[in-house]
């Protein structure tokens, strides 16, 4: 197994975007609505390239600071919507005029250029954005938009302390006709996975919107969304069978760019089964039988990145059988005759160079055999990449894992948070045990689910293969507990079963029971539970 360390993330510089010099404009819809015009099909970015180039000018009088400032004062005064008014240019509309999608999506793109962190704060007018969405393009009848209003807990009243409902947030009623729906989509699809923002109630009303105008789809409309709806975590939509469905019946017309996006994202929502598998795959790689067993051989076409793709998704796809084992050595091997020039090796980013040791690892720990077959040249390449990362280097955390983390020191239990080992970040490793404590919290679980994703299970199940023992702690029952009486409990009750239990239940019932423990009580004797030592979940 490969040293631990600890190591720092590197984040994605933002995008550069146009350098194209234009006048300043001082209404945002006028531009917009003239494409709308003039164009009768547009290309593809057409709309969002509009978007992009009026949040370019608006970012020389919007610092990042500035925006911070917008954006709190806009979360302080209750989702006062003229609070936004700062991010765009000075009109002849009055200050508490209502904000337009088109202004939002101006926003977002603003945000996007000057490297907001801050994600809950700028996901702030998510449901704005939604509310928009269903003016504009919804029907009366439409479920989403009977009773709309902001979420309880959002802070969404007025002065009077009246809930803010949709007919308080509108835009202003111009007459101006909005732009194509699905232009519309389209960019709130790019933005939102620039921004890698997490909303599902703005997706479940996209969703039903596409299915309720039915548009026609592009290969590049279906691809979008697939791939969007992955970054969202979102798996249970009646749109997304309808994507899939479109995959299977369009799959000959199919290009390898399209293929390798197509099987990430539906390998990532874990909605293909093996039938479907065996046919992406035929698009870009072709099986071959041979006497030292199966092989896989990739089209020329394909680069460096769709082969990491295409490894990693395999990996969080599980196995059955040896078949997957021999798909990720033959990524391996492909990957390693790519990347035998230093000059490859140093442009690769650390985030990519991450995945490669994954799969490493993973052939290396559950198919030992197989990976000494490898080339000595192949296994040699590996190994730089792997040296190349190697050291400590710093993650940032999450209050929760730093909330897990307090309530271990309290029990004495010696530990590191943030490790870093064989690709895999670790949230809290004990010192003196090989445990390790998974602290999943909503985004390592399907959007209205309470199923871990695809990725969260294989990793989980490549941390098993280290060797070490894991302990889940669940977001949704951490927060069951409002006492730290309980929640030590709680702890307790996973490690026994990590340690000293060794039967294997469901992970999914696992300790349902200890949430709803009395915690009233006045005497710690009685924080007993009975049958502690042998409960069954």
């Amino acid at each position: 197994m490969l040293p631990l360390g600890v190591a720092r993330l590197i984040l994605p510089a933002p995008r550069s975007l146009f350098n194209c010099s234009y006048t300043r404009f001082y209404s945002v819809s006028s531009i917009i609505h003239k494409y709308v015009r003039d164009g009768k099909e547009g290309n593809l970015h057409d709309h969002y390239n509009k978007i992009a180039r009026i949040a370019s000018l608006r970012c020389e009088d919007v610092s990042h600071s500035l925006a911070n400032t917008l954006l709190s004062q806009f979360v302080e005064h209750k989702y006062d919507t003229s609070r936004l008014r700062g991010f765009l240019p000075s009109t002849d509309q009055p200050t508490n005029a209502d904000v337009t999608l088109e202004e939002y999506f101006v926003i977002l793109k603003v945000c996007h250029l000057q490297a907001l962190t801050d994600l809950d704060l700028i996901a702030s007018f998510s449901d704005n954005i939604r509310l928009s969405f269903l003016e504009a393009y919804g029907e009366a009848e439409n479920s989403d938009l009977k009773g709309a209003s902001r979420h309880k807990g959002s802070g969404g009243s007025d002065k009077d302390g009246k809930a803010v409902s949709h007919k308080n947030i509108k835009r202003s009623g111009t007459g101006e006709r909005p732009p194509p729906f699905m232009d519309s989509v389209k960019t709130l699809c790019i933005l939102f996975n620039e921004l890698k923002i997490l909303y599902d109630p703005l997706f479940r009303t996209i969703g039903s919107l596409i299915l309720e105008h039915k548009p026609k789809l592009s290969h590049y409309d279906v691809e979008l969304l697939l791939r969007t709806y992955a970054g969202q975590n979102y798996r249970y939509h009646a749109l997304i069978d309808h994507l899939v469905s479109y995959v299977e019946d369009q799959i000959k017309k199919i290009e390898l760019p399209n293929a390798v996006s197509f099987y990430k994202s539906m390998g990532s929502l874990d909605v293909m089964d093996p039938q479907l598998t065996r046919k992406m795959e035929t698009l870009f790689s072709e099986r071959i039988d041979g006497p030292d067993g199966v092989s896989f051989k990739f089209k020329e076409g394909i680069t460096l990145n769709q082969l990491i793709d295409v490894g990693y998704t395999k990996f969080i796809q599980g196995y059955t059988d040896n078949e997957p084992f021999c798909f990720v050595k033959s990524v391996l091997e492909a990957l390693a005759s790519k990347l035998s020039s230093e000059d490859h090796l140093e442009q690769l980013p650390s985030k990519d160079k991450r995945k490669i040791i994954l799969l490493t690892a993973f052939l290396k720990c559950l198919s030992e055999p197989l990976y000494n077959t490898m080339g000595d040249e192949h296994i040699s390449t590996l190994k730089k990449v792997i040296s190349s990362e190697s050291g400590y280097k710093k993650f940032g955390t999450t209050k929760f894992v730093e909330k897990v983390s307090e309530h271990l020191t309290k029990l004495r239990i010696r530990h590191e948070t943030n490790v870093y080992a064989n690709g895999v970040l670790l949230d809290i490793v004990e010192k003196t045990r090989n445990v390790v404590w998974l602290c999943n919290s909503y985004h390592r679980f399907y959007a209205t689910s309470f199923d871990l994703t695809a990725e969260s299970r294989a990793l989980d199940r490549l941390i098993r293969a280290f060797g070490f023992k894991t302990c889940a702690i669940n977001y949704y029952q951490w927060g069951r507990l409002k006492a730290k009486r309980t929640r030590y409990a709680y702890i307790r009750m996973a490690r026994y079963y990590a340690i000293n239990d060794h039967r294997q239940y469901d992970h999914k019932y696992a300790g349902w029971s200890l949430p709803y423990v009395w915690w009233n009580v006045s005497r710690q004797d009685q924080m007993h539970i009975s049958n502690y030592i042998k409960y069954e979940p």
